[in-house]
């Protein structure tokens, strides 16, 4: 109970930490190196010229962010997160797409119980896949296509990186421990309670499945319509972040996936850059 105690303490201060003393970290997404941040990356230098500013590769970046165990991709974008942002108490994270998971994964399993990873004081997801997907045959690529019947093998599904998060039923996954299943820990399901979490989403997103997935939705039983609210909305504090002010979602209705860090880059900054800095958000589509 007091190491709880102790790092929520911790936390808190985040909440309060000044620029200089949080690092600001970029995490991309599936198929992807961290070349697809360089836009956001560059907004971010010319907007916070003395931010320090971490642009992550995992592993073997684009490789690794489909062909690697889920749970050593995570671990490694924690270890490399702690090595690149030593002497900061506090981060930033910026992710888009797979990149949101495996935030979620630093900030519940890494940043909530274990003191030598810094703490997260804002977290801003871009068309995240923050509550997973599932498209069986009609995936909207042809590698995901590819890629599902091996996910669906559990011989197979420890070598992809999107088994973590695909949402089948012949194993638990790192998606139901962050949900509060798979005897999740307490630390685990706390850990947003000390964050300001943004959410940014795009009705014409062509490739999360749900696009729901964004905001913490998701299609109940493979059905295609309605889409539900995580049932651990309220498990995770999420509401509470709500009626405190500290999370937003905001939506888009013209970007497709990509254009969050390539052709729309510029608009996304505009509207979460005053989540991060003394900036003021100029949120317009």
């Amino acid at each position: 109970m007091l190491i709880i105690l102790l790092h929520t303490f911790q936390t808190q201060n985040c909440l309060s930490a000044l620029d200089s003393e949080t690092a600001i970290v970029l995490l991309h997404g599936f198929g992807t190196s961290s070349k697809n941040m360089n836009n956001i990356e560059a907004l971010i230098r010319q907007d916070l010229p003395d931010r320090h500013v971490v642009n992550l590769d995992i592993l073997f970046g684009m490789f690794s962010s489909i062909f690697e165990s889920p749970e050593r991709y995570g671990r490694a974008a924690a270890v490399k997160i702690q090595q690149l942002t030593q002497g900061y108490k506090c981060i930033d994270i910026i992710s888009h797409s797979q990149g949101s998971f495996v935030a979620r994964q630093y900030i519940q399993f890494f940043a909530s119980s274990q003191d030598f990873y810094p703490n997260v004081r804002s977290f801003v997801s871009l068309a995240g896949v923050l509550n997973g997907m599932y498209c069986k045959s009609n995936c909207p690529t042809g590698l995901m296509n590819v890629l599902d019947p091996l996910i669906n093998q559990k011989s197979k599904s420890q070598l992809l990186v999107p088994s973590g998060y695909w949402r089948t039923d012949f194993t638990p996954n790192i998606l139901c421990k962050l949900n509060g299943g798979c005897n999740a820990n307490i630390s685990t399901l706390n850990a947003f309670q000390n964050i300001n979490l943004v959410l940014l989403h795009s009705l014409q997103d062509e490739i999360l499945v749900p696009r729901a997935t964004g905001h913490f939705g998701y299609l109940k039983n493979g059905a295609e319509v309605p889409v539900e609210q995580l049932d651990e909305f309220d498990l995770l504090g999420l509401n509470e972040l709500k009626e405190n002010g500290r999370l937003k979602i905001i939506e888009f209705k013209e970007f497709k996936h990509n254009d969050f860090v390539r052709n729309g880059a510029q608009k996304t900054w505009d509207c979460f850059k005053g989540e991060i800095s003394s900036l003021q958000s100029e949120c317009i589509e």
